[in-house]
């Protein structure tokens, strides 16, 4: 990323360039299924916060539901992956960086969402 994006949309790059990594390394009987669906919901939430944080302040103030859809989808990131872990198809410590990583993001969408309900 060459750009200079606030912290949210480089954890949620991160996140998904992680989720890539991990994804790439996972037995191929679980590519078309975990794997899939992991790195489509990293990649929906790192362009909605790219686009969210390049979007009017007007446009911020009414952004409610799509700040709540990238909650959404970190919320099935971490239940995916921990079905992952559960089924042996990543290790300990890959889950544990990508559970930090929707942590992080998850936190900073919560800060965006109390500001600009405030603003409201």
């Amino acid at each position: 990323m060459t750009a200079t994006f606030p912290k949210i949309v480089h954890d949620a790059n991160n996140l998904c360039l992680l989720i890539f990594r991990l994804t790439s390394a996972m037995p191929k009987h679980f590519r078309p299924t975990l794997a899939q669906k992991l790195e489509l919901m990293s990649m929906e939430t790192y362009l909605s916060a790219r686009s969210f944080v390049l979007s009017t302040t007007s446009a911020k103030a009414k952004s409610g539901p799509e700040l709540a859809s990238m909650i959404k989808n970190i919320d099935q990131i971490e239940a995916v992956i921990g079905i992952a872990h559960d089924l042996r198809a990543i290790n300990d410590s890959m889950f544990g960086q990508v559970s930090q990583g929707a942590v992080d993001v998850r936190k900073q969408l919560h800060g965006l969402i109390k500001k600009y309900a405030a603003a409201n």
